[in-house]
């Protein structure tokens, strides 16, 4: 009976190791490949407001007034403090 137990145990104790190692290769392979994401800055803030109104006024001379409508909604949601939420009102 301790014979079977001991092996048992040793079984339990590669699977446990294999089992972590794996993971430790996971993570390690998660991390080298990710590059960080941009900050976002004013100029960045501003560009993105800029082309998301752009977007909606396109939406606006084509007469698609129901898709311009939830566009410009979206401006002014996202970008509040530029000048395009104004715009878009």
């Amino acid at each position: 009976m301790t014979r079977f137990v001991t092996c048992r145990a040793r079984v339990a104790a590669a699977g446990f190791l294999a089992c972590t190692a794996l993971a430790s290769l996971a993570g390690l392979a998660g991390l080298s490949g990710c590059d960080k994401p941009e900050a976002r800055t004013v100029l960045s803030y501003t560009a993105d407001a800029k082309k998301a109104y752009d977007e909606a006024l396109v939406e606006f001379n084509a007469h698609n007034w129901i898709e311009s409508q939830a566009l410009m909604r979206e401006v002014k949601r996202k970008y509040s403090y530029a000048k395009y939420a104004r715009l878009a009102e």
